[in-house]
């Protein structure tokens, strides 16, 4: 485990098997695209639906609302996510599938347009 206050996460996700973060669309998106699996401990509005979606979609186990955090419910969270490989195979998979997107001539006629 690190603990850190800034570090880039193109850089840092592609090297870790899995995150445990805030779940905001930005650090969500990426954390799936370089094929993390996640855990999101939710703190404000958006980031619920981000847990609830990684969740469902099998990306990792549902997050605990930062208010109720304790050992006692956090620390089976972490074996699960460390544990349970079909969050890691669901999360690579759907990161492969992001990162052979291309809009580029969609974006491009939607600008020269």
């Amino acid at each position: 485990m690190l603990f850190v206050n800034r570090i880039p996460y193109d850089w840092v996700f592609p090297k870790l098997y899995a995150v445990i973060h805030h779940g905001g669309s930005g650090t969500t998106h990426t954390a799936i695209k370089y094929g993390c699996a996640s855990m999101i401990i939710p703190h404000i509005i958006d980031q619920y639906v981000w847990n609830k979606i990684v969740f469902q979609k099998g990306l990792g186990p549902l997050g605990i609302d930062v208010s109720e955090i304790s050992v006692k419910n956090l620390e089976p969270k972490i074996m699960d996510l460390y544990t349970n490989t079909w969050y890691k195979e669901n999360a690579e998979k759907t990161g492969l599938e992001i990162r052979n997107e291309s809009f580029r001539t969609q974006m491009y006629n939607l600008i020269v347009e």
